[in-house]
Parts: C-alpha cells; structure tokens; sequence
C-alpha cells in the first residue's frame, strides 16, 4: 500500500482548500472572509471576484493563495487532477500569472506581500523554487513558475500554458479591454483560475463586467466583514481598516451615500448614471443653509479674451457674499483695477487666483496686490498630480466644493441663475481609479461655456479645511488688550482690570505709601 509524506499531505491539502494550505504551512492565520475566498478559488476553474474597502487584507491574502496554488500542483507530485490513480507520473505542473498595469505597483504591493511571506513559509516546508532577488519571479522548473506581468496589452499575457493556472489581477479596476481580451486567452483552456482584487470605483471598468459574470463568483470584503467590526482575532500587525477610520471619513464629510463611503467602506461600486458634479438639489440647499462669518477668501478667475467673464468671488466663513463678473480685459488691468477694489473693500485673509494658462503671466500683477502682511497669496495649479484619488488638482479641488454642498456646509447668500447654471453644470469621471473633473475645453466641446463663476467659488473654498485662521495684527490685539485705541490713562487701567485675576484694583506701595 502507497503512503504520502508530510509534504505530500500538505500538497493534497492544498489542492481541496488553499486557505487550508496557508495555515498549515506557516503562512499566517486566516479570519472568516479570507477563509471564504480561499475555498471558493480553490474549485477547478474558479473564477473570483474580490471587491474591498481599504485596508481589507485584500493583498496580504493574495500573496499567500499564489504561494499555496504554486506549491499545491508541484510538477511530478501527487495531484488529484492530473493523475487522480497515481499511476501517472504525478502533477503536470502550474504557473501563476500575477498582474497590474504599473510595475511599480506591482513590486511594492503584491510581491511585497510574496516576499514578506515566502522566506518564513519556506523555512517551514522547503517550497521548490528560487526566489528572484529583485525580479518578479519564483521559478523551479519551465512548467512551474510565479511571474509578476505589467502590461497594457494583449500581447503581454500570451504564450503561458500550464495544466494549472491562476491568473492573480491586483487593483483590476485598471484593466485595459486589450488586457482584458489577454485574460480571456489564458482562461480558455485546462485548469484555468482567475482571482482579481480591487478597490471597486465606477461599474464601467473591467472588474466590475467580472462581477455581474454569471461564471463569477464575487465575494465583497467590506469594513464591516474585517475583524475590528466582528470580533474576530486581529492578526498581528495587520493594518486593518479600523471604526476610527469611518469616524474620521464623517468627521470630513465623507460618510454614508458619498463616493468615498461607498467605495472605500463599502465595497459597492459606484454608478455613474449621473455624472453631474454639483446637482441642482445640493445647490438649491446651500440658498436655505445658516451662514456665518469667519476667515475671508477671495477667489479670481481670469478671462482676458472672448466671451468668458473676469470674475471675483468673495467668501466669508462658510457664505459666497458677492461675486462680481467683468468682461474680458488684460490680466494687467483686472488685477490693478477690480482685483485691487476687491481687495480693498474685503480685507481677504486669503487670495486665490487661476495661475494656470493665460493666468501664468498674472502672477508679477498678484504679487503687487495690496494685501496686508498677514495675508497669503495662493496660485492655482490645476494640473498639478494630487494623490491617488484624483486626476489632478483641479479635480480635487472641486471634488471638495461638491462634498461642502453635499452635507450643507455652504451657504450661497445671492441666488443668481448664471452661477447656478455654471456649478450644476460640470461633469466628472473616474478614470483609472481617480476622480477626474472635466476641463473647460472639454465642456466649450460640449457646447457648455466657460464656468468662469463656479471657478471663481471653487477658489473662494480652495484648501478651506488645511488654511490656518489668521493670527490678528499685533495692533489689533493691543487695542483689544490694552487700550492703545484709547491713549486715555483711565481707559488702560480699565482693560489691565479686566484682563485676568492678576490685578484687583489699585493697592498703596508698602514703602512710598502711595497708589502704584
């Protein structure tokens, strides 16, 4: 009678439950949604679906199943597809196919989790293969290898044939048609597996078609199915999603039915049926939203040409209080004439002006405004990068100004039809993953005209949550405090009394015997 080695056990082991696998080799214990994934990828030409919230573990488990797929079907070991009698000559053998469309992702994510994860495995049950030091690859033999593929195009994922295959996508959401076309061929033939992990966005990408596959099983990991939210264990240094993580997404504006929300605590993709940026309902709200003052901000949009309006819109605290348009004039004469006015008659804390285009030669005319020292002058930049949510700064910026509509914390004090227009009037994508506003050559295309008014509020609210309140001029707090805006004797010793308990009042000196 045959009998199977320990390691023999554990490739078989494999082969019914991947996460079985994971956790018998060392590879870290696995909570309940991982556990779900791992069995369902492990049927024969599974095909999974894995839409997360950040921070879900979506990664840290990815890396392991392809270690435990790779060593499960080792060429020449028993395998219950290849050679069910074990009268064969065993597995025929297995390559994973790990991809992104950026390298750069790619090596720092995902092979980051294979590497962290592959010396402690193998140090436990001695995998066959050498681990590349700096490439992406593990390699045994020419029929049993881990690749990592950045590509963009069908061409890239051809010519791998195996008699097992996992093809492991990270952040799929990426996927070009023409990658998706390269999956397609290599799921056509033989044990062929597919397992794609995202951040789900709009429900037009690629990972979203996958999930309304009826051959696709999609298992959401959402915050609320990780272990800080069902009580189960957390894993030791696991950098999982936490409730303060939700707390502060509401503290900023970002809860429940805005696209952060839903995206990123959620799972859900989001719909795209309507692509307006500001509807008409949240501006019809900020006309009936509670005002209040506080820092000023001035926001100038330039149009020294056409029919696009020079336009001035002044913010105080949470309220646009006036705008004031112009026709079209050189920058030269906008910033000395009504820009200086505006400046005089508000006082702005803060100035923010269109520097991008025709705007780059405003910038000597900006540095000459008559601003008091305290006040800060700030260029705008709209394509500037701003971090992985968004296309650009232009789109973060509005994305800002839609969310302060969203949850009522603007207040439009002039209900004029013009502006109305122009806010509710502006579309935006997400593309590649990131929040993209439209441009005003892409709206001018669309037959819409320049929103030169929204612009103008966008920069009155540009960077109002990180902007500092000003500190008061020292001239200021000295009137306040001591009375310098009385020179009177009498009107100084009033406010020195009143300043704290320090002082009660006039006492004799102790030796001269008279008041001090």
């Amino acid at each position: 009678m045959r009998t199977t080695s320990a390691r023999e056990r554990l490739r078989l082991l494999g082969q019914g439950d991947l996460g079985a696998w994971i956790e018998v080799s060392g590879g870290g214990a696995l909570w309940s949604r991982q556990k779900t994934i791992a069995q369902e990828l492990s049927h024969y030409r599974a095909r999974v679906a894995v839409p997360s919230c950040n921070a879900s573990g979506k990664t840290w488990l990815a890396g392991r199943l392809a270690l435990a797929f790779y060593d499960s079907y080792t060429p020449g070991t028993a395998c219950m597809v290849c050679d069910p009698t074990g009268t064969k000559g065993g597995c025929l053998g297995a390559k994973v196919i790990t991809m992104s469309s950026k390298f750069e992702h790619l090596k720092d994510n995902l092979w980051g989790e294979l590497r962290m994860a592959y010396p402690d495995i193998n140090k436990r049950i001695q995998m066959d293969g050498t681990l590349a030091p700096r490439d992406l690859w593990i390699r045994h033999q020419p029929e049993h290898f881990i690749i990592g593929q950045a590509t963009d195009t069908a061409e890239g994922l051809q010519g791998y044939h195996a008699a097992h295959k996992l093809i492991l996508g990270d952040e799929a959401t990426s996927a070009s048609e023409e990658v998706s076309q390269g999956i397609t061929s290599l799921l056509a033939s033989g044990d062929s597996r597919l397992l794609l992990i995202f951040n789900p966005t709009t429900d037009e990408t690629y990972a979203a078609k996958q999930t309304r596959s009826a051959g696709t099983k999609t298992i959401k990991i959402t915050a609320f199915d990780t272990p800080h939210f069902t009580g189960e264990p957390v894993p030791p240094a696991s950098n999982l999603i936490t409730p303060r993580f939700l707390a502060e997404l509401e503290e900023q504006g970002m809860g429940p039915g805005t696209y952060e929300w839903t995206t990123r605590v959620l799972a859900e993709f989001w719909g795209m049926s309507d692509d307006t940026l500001i509807n008409s309902d949240s501006y019809d709200k900020a006309l009936k939203v509670d005002g209040y003052a506080g820092v000023r901000q001035l926001g100038v949009d330039i149009a020294p040409y056409g029919t696009s309006e020079n336009t001035i819109a002044v913010r105080d605290g949470n309220t646009v209080v006036e705008i004031r348009t112009f026709p079209a004039m050189r920058p030269d004469l906008f910033f000395q004439g009504p820009v200086t006015a505006a400046v005089r008659d508000y006082d702005p804390d803060y100035l923010v002006y269109d520097a991008d285009g025709v705007g780059a030669g405003a910038i000597g005319y900006a540095e000459a405004l008559p601003l008091r020292r305290e006040a800060q002058l700030i260029p705008f930049r709209g394509a500037l990068g701003a971090g992985t949510a968004y296309s650009n700064t232009r789109s973060a910026w509005w994305w800002a100004l839609r969310q302060k509509f969203d949850h009522g914390q603007i207040k439009i004090a002039i209900d004029d039809p013009k502006t109305r227009e122009q806010l509710t009037g502006i579309h935006y994508s997400i593309q590649a993953g990131k929040i993209r506003v439209e441009t005003k050559a892409e709206m001018r295309k669309r037959g819409v005209p320049s929103p030169d008014r929204g612009d103008a509020i966008m920069y009155a609210f540009a960077m109002s949550e990180d902007l500092a309140v000003p500190a008061k001029p020292m001239e200021s707090v000295l009137a306040d405090e001591f009375g310098v805006g009385d020179h009177s004797v009498q009107a100084m010793w009033d406010r020195w009394k009143d300043h704290g308990p320090r002082y009660t009042g006039h006492e004799d000196n102790a030796v001269l015997g008279i008041p001090d």
